[in-house]
């Protein structure tokens, strides 16, 4: 039986050049502690810069890699998903959204799940429009992003409440609407939530790379290694796995 750590390396082996391994991705070594109260991911950790609180140095260390291997000339869309549902994909992204508000320019956090969208409510954002609505040609994008109350952040809502009435975004309205964010933002961070790796691909596809979220614990070897060859061939680029610690959780 192929273990975890097995699985991970597996799972850097097939990113291109090895980028994940060379850069020290915390994939096996440190998982990442997630959080999971709202009060602590309210709060603005301090800039990507040394010293930073012990408890944010994973998301510090993560931050850099992932960074590192972006275009620093470009904008760049990155998409968070999870090998499984119940993995604490949305409080990575709102952290790592709040770390990295203002030192890359302005950060946009989008909620691409459309079945059960919570980063805004995660954040603390009362929404009565979303990415929903502009699927649906009801409005137009800008008119929905909110400000975050953390400065260099905005949220771009998924609308809880619409979301089941919300269309499958076809490619060209994907491409399109993330060309879009990036000439306005710096940064763009999606939030698959809970979201199957199926479901994302036609995300994955259109970003500049994808971060694989895995449970320890809670998530099998095949199905991580599983959800990372989906995406790579259906297009997407991956920039590595990291590895969540058991009991980590979505917002509650």
């Amino acid at each position: 039986m192929t273990s975890m750590l097995e699985a991970l390396r597996q799972i850097e082996a097939l990113v291109p050049d090895g980028r994940a391994a060379e850069r020290g991705f915390p994939a096996a070594a440190e998982p990442l502690p997630t959080p999971d109260d709202a009060d602590a991911i309210r709060k603005p950790p301090d800039a990507v810069r040394e010293p930073v609180a012990d408890h944010d140095q994973p998301y510090h260390d993560l931050a850099v890699n992932l960074l590192s291997q972006l275009d620093a000339d470009r904008a760049s869309a990155i998409l968070f998903v999870a090998a499984a549902r119940e993995e604490g994909n949305t409080a990575v992204v709102a952290r790592l959204a709040s770390l990295l508000a203002g030192r890359q320019g302005e950060v946009l956090a989008v909620d691409v799940d459309l079945s059960r969208p919570r980063l805004a409510e995660g954040l603390g954002i009362t929404c009565d429009r979303g990415l929903a609505d502009v699927l649906l040609g009801a409005t137009r994008w800008p008119d929905v992003v909110q400000p975050s109350g953390i400065e260099g952040l905005a949220v771009l809502p998924g609308r809880p409440s619409f979301a089941a009435m919300a269309p499958e975004p076809e490619p060209p309205q994907i491409a399109r609407l993330l060309d879009q964010l990036r000439r306005r933002y710096r940064l763009v961070l999606l939030d698959a939530g809970r979201m199957r790796p199926e479901e994302a691909v036609c995300w994955a596809r259109f970003c500049e790379g994808t971060c694989l979220l895995v449970g320890m614990g809670e998530t099998s070897a095949g199905a991580a290694s599983g959800a990372a060859g989906l995406l790579i061939r259906g297009g997407g680029r991956l920039l590595g796995s990291v590895l969540l610690q058991k009991g980590a959780r979505s917002l509650p």
